[in-house]
């Protein structure tokens, strides 16, 4: 009561027009504000949260109102604006309405005003909340689309370096750990695409040996001892395939592994190579001596004998043409033959003299191949070759036991058996003549029986 009077004595010294103005000027400030207070805060909560969440992560870095939340803040700012408009409203109104009909009529206007502003701001407010969830689920959407298209790539990339991933959580015991793994993984073990892993299956399946290391290495990398990478073999469908791990493993304050991520990946082609290298440096390093040259015919590479035989070192010898071991007894058409039967049929076998370093001249037989690229180019040469020259020297010796006597070196019947064959099929050819003189020792036996052999032998080889 005590407002209500002090309101009619205050608008008995204004005019009626003035205050009638006034009281529009307030209904209109009055809602503005409450619409633009209510919108603002939406427009902080809706577009600013997130950043001022993200410059500073620690909550005592915020202003005392920042830390409250933004629903209850909109509400209290609303109840504070609205009791405000109620406030001031009705003391207006009871100030410049005369009788009951023009307090009425100002009543429903002021709430017709009221629910009006409200209305614009909860639309404007709905909107923008609305406008927010659609770019916050189309981004999620292509946040999600970009995840699965980032985790194809990932499968792809696994696929294609045939390595899988994996991640287990240690619990108390082995049987309690949780392992996530890679479809690529179970690939490799073999398994169907809803096999779950166990860290006793990841050992079940490598060969006795390789289990056992592998089961040392794991309990030695829970402790923090390491290896943390190491090689070990499967059997897959009755074949053995090689895999190389790498583990990263987390632990707590106490020095305990809580978890561990890694990757297991299929080394078998790496391994099959290895092994056919090792057996080609096998092979490369035998007694008999070799070496490669390149499309251009020089010296790349030589192995022991061929020191061994030649005297030259690898060091004088490579980067050289294979001209170094020339003896200068074949002349240009025999090696122009050799070359053009190398690049006809990609080889040659053959009996070829050389040189030593000391000068020595020897024979060798000697087989050089065209090694060529998957689209036909030259890229090496292999030449293997060793030395004949106990055999060629073996090969005289039964030649000359065959057709030579051993005390006067002169043919024997055997020989002159061949070159008589030889003479008359000559003979008959051409249409010449032979004659053949035949010489005796007359008591040559009784020489041997009165002198003895040895003075038989003597007198032969004189005669010889």
């Amino acid at each position: 009561m005590g407002l209500s009077k002090h309101g009619n004595n205050f608008t008995k010294m204004l005019p009626v027009g003035f205050v009638g103005e006034a009281y529009s000027a307030l209904l209109r400030f009055f809602g503005s504000v409450v619409a633009g207070a209510v919108a603002g805060v939406a427009r902080f909560h809706f577009k600013d949260e997130s950043l001022q969440h993200s410059r500073c992560p620690c909550p005592h870095g915020r202003k005392p109102i920042q830390r409250i939340s933004p629903p209850l803040r909109i509400a209290v700012g609303y109840a504070a604006l609205a009791g405000l408009w109620i406030v001031l409203s009705d003391y207006i109104a009871l100030g410049s309405a005369t009788d009951a009909q023009t307090l009425s009529r100002f009543g429903f206007f002021k709430g017709l005003a009221f629910v009006t502003v409200t209305s614009v701001t909860l639309y404007l407010l709905l909107r923008r909340w609305y406008g927010v969830q659609q770019r916050l689920h189309q981004r999620a959407k292509e946040a999600l689309q970009s995840l699965e298209e980032s985790e194809q790539r990932l499968v792809d990339a696994q696929s294609l370096a045939h390595v899988g991933s994996w991640h287990v959580v240690f619990g108390r015991t082995e049987a309690e750990d949780r392992w996530i793994i890679s479809d690529e993984l179970r690939h490799m073990f073999g398994k169907a695409i809803d096999f779950r892993m166990t860290t006793e299956s990841s050992f079940v399946q490598m060969l006795p040996r390789d289990q056992v290391y592998a089961r040392e290495c794991w309990a030695a990398a829970k402790r923090g001892e390491g290896p943390f990478e190491w090689e070990y073999r499967i059997l897959v469908d009755g074949r053995t395939r090689w895999l190389r791990v790498v583990a990263r493993f987390q632990f707590d304050a106490d020095g305990r592994a809580v978890s561990a991520s890694g990757t297991d990946q299929d080394i078998t082609e790496r391994k099959e190579v290895e092994q056919e290298l090792l057996i080609a440096a096998t092979a490369f390093e035998t007694q008999e001596a070799m070496f490669i040259t390149d499309a251009h015919r020089t010296i790349v590479k030589t192995n022991k004998a061929f020191t061994e035989i030649t005297g030259f070192s690898a060091e004088e010898a490579i980067g050289s043409n294979p001209s170094l071991l020339s003896s200068g007894r074949h002349n240009d058409i025999f090696y122009q033959t050799m070359w053009a039967e190398i690049d006809r049929n990609n080889c040659w076998r053959g009996e070829i003299w050389n040189r030593r370093k000391n000068g020595e001249v020897y024979p060798e037989w000697l087989s050089i191949t065209k090694v060529t690229s998957d689209d036909g180019v030259v890229t090496n040469y292999v030449a293997a070759f060793s030395d004949i020259s106990q055999r060629k020297q073996a090969e005289e010796t039964i030649y000359s036991l065959a057709f030579y006597d051993t005390l006067t070196g002169l043919p024997n019947r055997k020989l002159l058996r061949d070159r008589l064959q030889q003479s008359l099929l000559l003979g008959m050819r051409t249409g010449h003549c032979g004659a053949v003189l035949f010489i005796d020792l007359d008591d040559f036996k009784s020489l041997n029986d009165t002198q003895g052999h040895a003075a038989g032998d003597a007198l032969l080889i004189e005669v010889a």
